[in-house]
């Protein structure tokens, strides 16, 4: 289960770590849990078995938070998955606690100045390294086909 319900460019730049976790997991029925204005970015992608607007049933045996904000962390919570995984930004210590407690692990993030400021991708990137993938870095950001088009293929 991935986990990415805020914003259309934030999942678009998530592609790649999701295109990454299908070939690193070839065989795992992957679900993307996304907001509602999202769902049809990922529902004709070749990385994601299902794609869902709220919570779904079932066993998951891992949950991947791919947003460093409160309500990612809670929908992750919520998976109710043995294995939780995101990040979080370094100089957010409130949602640095809450992440404590609903991730059973997580990297943190610098995003402050003088600091280099890392771009989503490599947020990502970071986290798929953490979780034993491959770098994300040189896969393309990735949008399904949609209607003739889709028939078409």
């Amino acid at each position: 289960m991935v986990v990415r319900t805020d914003r259309v460019g934030d999942l678009i730049l998530s592609t790649p770590f999701l295109a990454t976790l299908r070939r690193h997991f070839p065989q795992a029925e992957i679900t993307a849990w996304v907001a509602p204005y999202c769902e049809e970015i990922l529902s004709r992608t070749k990385f994601v078995d299902k794609v869902v607007t709220e919570l779904p049933s079932g066993h998951h045996d891992l949950a991947v938070g791919l947003a460093p904000r409160s309500q990612c962390l809670k929908n992750v919570l919520a998976t109710a998955a043995p294995v939780r995984v995101g990040y979080v930004y370094n100089k957010r210590p409130l949602v640095r606690l809450l992440a404590r407690r609903c991730l059973t692990d997580m990297e943190v993030v610098k995003v402050d100045p003088p600091d280099r400021v890392e771009h989503e991708v490599e947020h990502l990137d970071r986290l798929a390294r953490r979780l034993g993938m491959p770098s994300i870095l040189d896969e393309p950001l990735q949008i399904g086909p949609r209607g003739r088009t889709y028939d078409w293929l």
